[in-house]
């Protein structure tokens, strides 16, 4: 049996007291799949200096969510993978050789639908999966949970742990830490269908849980990426809303080694309604790169772009780009990055438009970005193939191998390609921000100790103001505002660093505010 623990505020909520694992080789199922290697050739692979790209045909709707290059140069994947016409998914695991050459590949099912994504090497050359499984509950509909997978270096189950609770319990990302554990970033809500928040699980080498936190309060929080800070803590990228279906902006939320809160980054891109951040790296000048997507329904309707930001170490926004292609109907998205052997970030996702049929086309892309913010490169790939990439690392000798799935709908199948050493991806222009950044509000005297007057530059219509703890917790919300300004008297409330949100007219702007003695 598992415990998981909490403490006061962060503690974990709808949990039961004593969290039922997978006892060793129950209730996993674990079959074993040959994998039918395919190789791609054609013009539009070999514009991204490549030196092969391979498929692995699976069941039918396959993906791959991450991956690694292992101890012996080759590489292991995770995802999923569903037979055709089955409402069952499978958490897949396949060992490659140094070339992409299948050497093996296994399917994990925990229950209805079981997904992988995070992996792990072990130093015994086995392998740690993490991802979620959906479990039905008789006259409650269904709901998810947390799933550990150790296995060997043959890719055999050694054992298993599922950590559930009442509503959705989900893993979307891990990372090994320093001290040689895992620390696993998803969403926990407390009745199934309720409000969500993000979510810390921190596991040992056995799978065993050290501790948990949750953060956030009312609407949906969740957590798309984890990394551990080069103070030892870890910072969590994702979204957060005040309201199911409300407004929604980028979060990043920093806790120190045992989880507790520190500070938080919370800004949503102006005359938007939805943005998500799908991925954060730390670089070696404390500069944190955050990335994901943004939406404009009111002036670019059903279009969303790649929105990146560097915060500073104080966690200040210091820089920003929009890239994408404007095309009627299309979404762009970075969802996986890495830091490269030069000190930038590489970035990749995907690239999806509605053509005149009705059928999307899905292209991935990349991009490298220095620390200051400008585009070393940016470059659609993928030409009529149906490619969208969900994971990206740069391998030891420069490379960089990019994985997800290619195919459309009901008929994906998992790939891998791996670049020549520093790729020649240069020929681009890229998209300029539609809508530049500006200052509709100011909050002063910041930092105070005081009343604080909230000003903006002409009077609002309708606009609502909402201000957040470090947590995400909303602490003030004043709807319909009319005027041009509004005092706000923090009495009562703790010194730290808040966040004012003024929402209205298909804007969300935010700035920090600092409360001291």
């Amino acid at each position: 049996m598992k415990e998981m623990s909490g403490d006061g505020r962060g503690a974990v909520r709808g949990w039961s007291p004593a969290l039922p694992s997978i006892p060793t080789q129950v209730g996993i199922h674990v079959l074993v799949c040959l994998l039918l290697l395919g190789v791609w050739a054609g013009e539009a692979w070999g514009q991204l200096d490549t030196q092969w790209v391979k498929r692995y045909d699976g069941y039918s709707a396959d993906a791959v969510n991450d991956h690694i290059q292992t101890s012996d140069g080759g590489f292991a994947l995770t995802g999923y993978s569903s037979p055709v016409q089955s409402p069952t998914i499978f958490l897949s695991l396949i060992r490659c050789d140094a070339n992409g050459d299948s050497v093996w590949g296994k399917f994990f099912r925990a229950g209805a639908w079981t997904r992988g994504y995070s992996i792990h090497q072990t130093e015994d050359a086995g392998f740690f999966l993490f991802g979620y499984v959906d479990v039905s509950v008789p006259d409650n509909g269904e709901h998810d949970d947390i799933i550990a997978i150790r296995t060997n270096s043959e890719g055999d189950s050694l054992w298993g742990h599922r950590f559930t609770g009442i509503g959705e319990t989900t893993a979307r990302c891990a990372v090994r830490t320093s001290a040689g554990n895992y620390a696993l970033g998803g969403t926990i809500s407390a009745t199934i269908g309720g409000t969500e928040d993000m979510f810390l699980l921190m596991l040992d080498e056995n799978g065993d849980s050290l501790w948990s936190r949750s953060y956030g309060g009312r609407g949906v929080q969740i957590c798309n990426d984890i990394i551990e800070t080069s103070d030892g803590g870890f910072a969590l990228a994702g979204s957060i809303n005040s309201v199911r279906n409300g407004p929604q902006g980028y979060w990043v939320l920093f806790v120190n080694e045992n989880g507790d809160s520190l500070d938080s980054y919370i800004e949503g891109y102006p005359n938007t309604d939805y943005s998500t951040a799908y991925t954060i790296q730390e670089l070696q000048n404390g500069i944190f790169v955050v990335s994901g997507l943004t939406a404009f329904p009111l002036n670019f309707p059903g279009e969303s772009f790649i929105w990146t930001v560097g915060l500073n170490a104080r966690h200040n926004r210091i820089w920003q780009r929009l890239d994408g292609e404007r095309v009627d109907r299309t979404n762009q998205y970075a969802l996986s990055s890495c830091l490269t052997s030069d000190g930038m970030v590489a970035l990749t996702g995907y690239y999806c438009y509605n053509r005149e049929h009705g059928q999307d086309d899905y292209r991935y892309w990349t991009q490298k970005i220095e620390p200051n913010g400008d585009l070393e490169y940016y470059k659609f790939w993928g030409a009529d193939d149906h490619v969208s990439a969900y994971s990206i690392i740069q391998t030891d000798d420069g490379s960089y191998s990019i994985a997800g799935a290619w195919g459309y709908l009901r008929t994906t199948k998992q790939f891998l390609l791996k670049t020549t050493p520093d790729p020649d991806w240069s020929d681009v222009n890229p998209f300029e921000a539609p809508h530049p950044i500006n200052d509709d509000f100011s909050v002063y005297p910041n930092p105070t100790n005081g009343i604080v007057r909230i000003q903006f530059v002409s009077n609002q219509s309708n606009a609502n103001l909402l201000i957040f703890d470090s947590t995400g917790r909303q602490i003030f919300h004043r709807s319909n505002i009319t005027t041009n300004s509004i005092w706000w008297n923090p009495e009562g409330i703790t010194t730290g660093s808040y966040f004012v949100s003024v929402r209205g007219g298909g804007k969300v702007y935010s700035r920090r505010l600092v409360l001291g003695k």
